[in-house]
């Protein structure tokens, strides 16, 4: 098992020094996928927690924040727990919501990180996510509020 550990790590380092790409996309995929599985973890704790405090709703904030499964400074998950409900209120998003993302591509390179913008439905309401990398999601058109 170790060999087999150092030989992928090898062939990562290879590809990193031929192909010049980065190690998330050696080891996960395209950053389309990253993006995608990034918003469905978030969408998905929200359907099935609603805003309950668990670890996976805490994990949540941090992945819709940076992309990052913890965030160790206190100060500064108070910050993102608070601008995440901010994003879920904005949003309409609730325990049980239902969504499909429709479409992923990347935006014009911005100042700080790439960007990419998610389109979807949320509870049939159609959708317009921007998912900066290492940054928090931030709503390009916010699905209108489910009524009745």
């Amino acid at each position: 098992m170790r060999q087999l550990g150092l030989r992928f790590a090898s062939l990562a380092v290879a590809a990193l020094a031929l192909g010049g790409c980065d190690l998330d996309r050696v080891l996960f995929g395209n950053p389309e996928d990253l993006v995608e599985k990034r918003v469905v973890q978030v969408l998905e704790t929200v359907s099935d927690v609603g805003n309950a405090a668990t670890i996976e709703y805490q994990t949540a904030i941090c992945l819709w924040w940076r992309d990052k499964y913890v965030i160790n400074d206190s100060t500064e998950f108070n910050w993102a727990y608070t601008e995440f409900e901010k994003f879920k209120q904005a949003g309409s998003l609730g325990k049980g919501l239902t969504f499909e993302i429709e479409e992923i591509y990347e935006l014009e390179p911005g100042p700080e990180a790439r960007e990419f913008l998610v389109r979807g439905t949320i509870n049939r309401s159609p959708f317009e996510l921007i998912v900066p990398e290492k940054r928090p999601m931030r709503w390009h058109r916010a699905p209108a509020p489910a009524y009745g």
